[in-house]
């Protein structure tokens, strides 16, 4: 993962607006987006809440993510 990357997760119910008509890697329903941040005290996911307020929530590496969305990557 590298600062920049995307990364896709599904979050609350997964029949909504947004998963009705987005389809992710192997066919997951996704709702919800982000961005990687690598820095110095961890790796962190850039994303905006429901309530409207940017955030930065710490990413566990051992959890596997969907693949990037950086141009040339396969996965």
């Amino acid at each position: 993962m590298q600062t920049g990357d995307f990364i896709f997760s599904a979050i609350g119910r997964e029949d909504n607006a947004i998963s009705a008509v987005t389809e992710g890697f192997h066919g997951a329903r996704l709702n919800h987006m982000g961005v990687i941040e690598v820095a110095p005290r961890g790796v962190f996911v850039l994303e905006s809440l429901l309530s409207g307020s940017p955030s930065a929530s710490p990413l566990s590496t051992s959890s596997p993510a969907a693949p990037s969305t950086r141009p040339g990557n396969r996965g």
